[in-house]
């Protein structure tokens, strides 16, 4: 990545053994669906399994807490990554999203017994969320995904 964010040890660390949970918000497929891509090929390419990435579907963004919460609780995974995007429109429904789900997910990673990654996208436009969950270096779903496999290295001391 460009910019020396300091996640280019991610993928030196690796993410063999890992188990990770991606919750994914099925509002704004075709940008959810690009996230998780990034996402996915991240983990492969740090090397993840196939088989070790467990996707779940929720609605949209209100829901990912929730489900995050349960999946935590279960036990079972390392790491839990979230995937959603939020489009500014006309409305506050936007703004109240993005707070609402923004506060009670940063207050579930700090009680979780698991790493917890923010891929919520929150865009002014379409072509702004296009551009973050679009292939390449910019995805942001890749992104998180490397932020997840370097806490949980961090936190189980494999750095």
């Amino acid at each position: 990545m460009k910019g020396g964010t300091g996640l280019e040890a991610a993928s030196s660390s690796g993410a063999r053994g890992m188990t990770i949970a991606a919750v994914v918000s099925r509002f704004n497929p075709d940008i959810t669906g690009g996230l998780l891509e990034g996402a996915r090929a991240a983990f492969l390419s740090a090397g993840g399994r196939e088989a070790d990435l467990r996707v779940t579907r929720v609605p949209g963004a209100f829901e990912l807490p929730q489900a995050v919460q349960k999946i935590a609780g279960e036990g079972g995974v390392d790491g839990i990554l979230t995937l959603g995007c939020l489009i500014k429109g006309e409305t506050l429904h936007f703004e109240v999203l993005a707070y609402g789900v923004t506060q009670t997910l940063t207050g579930l990673s700090t009680h979780l017994n698991v790493p917890l990654a923010f891929g919520l996208l929150t865009a002014l436009d379409l072509e702004q969320a296009v551009e973050r969950s679009a292939p390449g270096e910019n995805n942001r779903g890749a992104e998180v995904m490397r932020s997840l496999i370097e806490m949980i290295s961090v936190n189980s001391g494999r750095t």
